[in-house]
């Protein structure tokens, strides 16, 4: 029952702290998370002529994931700094949703996000309540996006004492309201060198899925180079020793 946890639940929390929600490698929940993005993209009124295609991306799943594990209802405080979260986008957007209760329903989540369209006025470019979530959500430019959730039972900072659930979706690049989210038009008519899908515009190099096997972070990078360049110095150092003392065995 929402707004309750299970005592083997509360024993988990207890010994393992806060606890993941939706594992950002599970296969469903990821494309749960972008075929929901890509058909309320689909949809935007007045039509797109702009609007592209988003795929998944590990990296922002997994700052999203950073962040959701504080349990605070409060945006990264890294958003805006340069190239902080990502090797690709100097900077990147964020959408929040939170609830009490240890249950998520994705596409009603990222649903709650869209409905902020009653509040924006594309002719006027302004809201009349909150909207933010809305324009990030349609933004034509924004291609990339990684989400993660979090149950927090102790409840999430600058929202509610009771065990509840964080979602946070990051996205590269990121929407810049008050600047129109996307060109009014015909689908996909501003995006000539791509081909049209649900009028979305995709592209073969921009829609491939970023994941664990193709990105490789500066610590990554790191222990590529220096485990064989150690190798090759040890090797070398037992053998100018041996050389010197010839009657010196080494074991490796």
């Amino acid at each position: 029952m929402e707004g309750k946890v299970s005592f083997s639940a509360l024993l988990y929390f207890a010994m393992f702290g806060v606890r993941t929600a939706a594992d950002i490698e599970n296969g469903d929940f990821m494309q749960e998370c972008v075929s929901t993005h890509n058909r309320y993209r689909s949809e935007v009124v007045p039509p797109a002529s702009n609007m592209l295609y988003m795929s998944w991306d590990r990296i922002l799943a997994e700052a999203a994931l950073s962040w959701s594990k504080k349990c605070r209802f409060a945006h990264n405080s890294d958003l805006k700094r340069n190239w902080k979260l990502h090797p690709t986008f100097k900077t990147i957007g964020e959408n929040i949703f939170v609830k009490t209760g240890s249950t998520l329903n994705v596409p009603a989540a990222i649903k709650m996000w869209y409905d902020e369209v009653k509040h924006y006025g594309y002719d006027s470019q302004t809201c009349s309540a909150v909207c933010g979530h809305y324009t990030q959500l349609v933004w034509a430019s924004s291609y990339k996006v990684g989400c993660a959730a979090q149950t927090c039972p102790q409840g999430i900072t600058d929202f509610s004492s009771a065990p509840s659930i964080i979602f946070i979706c990051d996205y590269g690049p990121p929407g810049n309201y008050p600047t129109p989210p996307y060109l009014r038009g015909k689908e996909c008519s501003m995006c000539p060198k791509d081909w049209c899908e649900n009028k979305l515009c995709r592209n073969d190099t921009r829609d491939k899925t970023s994941d664990s096997n193709s990105a490789c972070n500066n610590y990554c990078i790191a222990v590529l180079v220096i485990r064989p360049l150690s190798l090759i110095i040890i090797v070398g150092g037992v053998y100018l020793v041996q050389q010197k003392y010839t009657n010196m065995f080494a074991y490796m």
